[in-house]
């Protein structure tokens, strides 16, 4: 027996997937082979098959709907009677069963249960009736032919004792299937309107009044960020599409349309602003204990100018380092009232910055007040920059007060810009007040340009007071413009 279900197993697993179409006939008819199985329900092996009670079934199959067939089985079988040594007793058996399919269309494989009443004619025993119970399975090898597999436990209800009976079998569907011709259907084909010409019709269009995008169903994406118009808060700024398609420049999870300040990152508490922070030291108003005055995140935003970690508010010395024992005040022995770096348990001058080698004191001898590089006690002009060799002072006979290249001692006009040649004088000579190349001293008309033939005075003949083109001289209307023809 188990080789046979190993056999029905590979050949049902051999068959790809059926379309079959059991349903479509009415009648069937079938054999099986049958195994009875007293062992199991009487503490006995249920693989020792060898015990098994071996039969045959015909059966005739008729199906009333896709849910439901009935079948009536005739068959034979023989047991061997443990009660009676190598006792055999042949049985014909006749009864009716109710299938009732799990699946209502076809499948290749389709599970069923069973219910009905079974009748034994034993040759050497009673007449014994019982109600078989049980599950069973089609698989559908074509519309007309399926393999069959069924288990059923045996309920006696005369004579008889309960067991269980295996069947294998096949089942093969009786007739022929009607294939029918399909009618001829008129088409009629409705014309497509497209009314924005996008390509997609009317019917299918959200957006039928505009051109638009296949993927938006026919609506337009006018910023190209991938969010339709009709979903977009921002249709012609690209967007994300977690903010309805409106842009974010801060990076803060708030839309710039809504944002009080879209280049600053803030929170929604503040509308998209930073939280306030009047004194810009980093902590913002509502954690900061000093807000108008910039602090550090160690004294919750208060200045701290000796760097000691106490603010200044709660420091009594605010300038110097200190510990918080002492209110901010330095110990004693570390204390350094002028800052030079030297305690003042140490420093000659504790109020006066100095240098350790003067104890805390400041050396009188290192000043150098004008900064000329010699210091103030060799210094005969220690507020006046001067040279080495004037002893600090400036040297008298170096100054050039106009500016013209001559020293002072050695200009006559000290205080004008001149020449060289003219004792740092300007050289009166070359003047010329007018311009017209003529100096001063050969013009007999230096303040107005004339004629170097004239002695630098413009010729009087040359002059046309009105302007029309003819000379006063040759002008009979020298004040009043006219024609050659007429004489001026």
């Amino acid at each position: 027996m188990k080789k046979i279900f190993i056999l029905s197993l590979i050949i049902c697993t051999s068959f790809q997937f059926s379309q079959a179409q059991m349903f479509d006939f009415k009648n069937g008819i079938g054999f099986r082979k049958t195994f009875l199985d007293y062992n199991s329900l009487n503490n006995r092996d249920f693989d020792a098959f060898r015990e098994y009670g071996n039969g045959m079934e015909l059966f005739a199959q008729r199906n009333l709907s896709k849910a439901f067939s009935v079948v009536v089985p005739i068959g034979i079988y023989t047991s061997t009677d443990s009660s009676k040594e190598n006792s055999i007793d042949p049985t014909i058996t006749i009864g009716a069963q109710g299938q009732y399919h799990f699946y209502k269309s076809s499948r290749w494989l389709n599970p069923y249960a069973i219910a009905g009443v079974s009748a034994g004619l034993p040759k050497l025993h009673d007449f014994n009736v019982n109600i078989p119970l049980g599950l069973g399975i089609n698989f559908n090898l074509h519309p007309q032919v399926s393999l069959q597999w069924q288990s059923d436990y045996r309920l006696p209800l005369i004579n008889g004792s309960s067991h269980f009976q295996h069947s294998l079998g096949i089942v093969y569907m009786l007739g022929n299937r009607k294939v029918e011709t399909p009618k001829a259907e008129i088409m009629m084909i409705e014309p497509v309107m497209d009314s924005d010409g996008d390509g997609i019709a009317d019917k299918l269009d959200l957006c039928p009044s505009q051109a638009g995008l296949k993927e938006f169903m026919g609506c337009p994406d006018s910023d190209k960020d991938g969010i339709a118009d009709k979903d977009d808060r921002c249709p012609e700024t690209a967007g994300l599409k977690s903010l309805q398609g409106c842009p974010d420049s801060d990076k803060d999870g708030i839309a710039d349309s809504d944002d009080e300040c879209p280049n600053e990152k803030g929170s929604k508490e503040f509308n998209g602003c930073p939280p306030p922070d009047r004194d810009k030291d980093g902590i913002s108003d509502k954690d900061d204990y000093c807000p108008d005055e910039a602090g550090t995140k160690a004294t919750h935003g208060c200045p701290d100018s000796d760097g000691d970690g106490i603010a200044n508010k709660d420091d009594r010395c605010p300038d110097v380092p200190g510990v918080k024992s002492k209110g901010g005040c330095p110990e004693e022995k570390d204390k350094d009232t002028d800052g030079d770096g030297i305690l003042d348990k140490d420093d000659k001058c504790p109020d006066v910055a100095g240098v350790k080698s003067n104890k805390g004191c400041p050396e009188v001898r290192e000043k150098d007040s004008d900064g000329d590089g010699i210091l103030d006690k060799d210094d005969k002009c220690p507020d006046v920059a001067g040279p080495k060799s004037n002893k600090g002072c400036p040297e008298v006979r170096e100054k050039d007060s106009d500016g013209d290249g001559i020293l002072d001692k050695d200009d006559k006009c000290p205080d004008v810009a001149g020449l060289k040649s003219n004792k740092g004088c300007p050289e009166v000579r070359e003047k010329d007040s007018d311009g017209d190349g003529i100096l001063d001293k050969d013009d007999k008309c230096p303040d107005a340009a004339g004629l170097k033939s004239n002695n630098g005075c413009p010729e009087v003949r040359e002059k046309d007071s009105d302007g029309d083109g003819i000379l006063d001289k040759d002008d009979k209307c020298p004040d009043a413009a006219g024609l050659k023809s007429n004489k001026g």
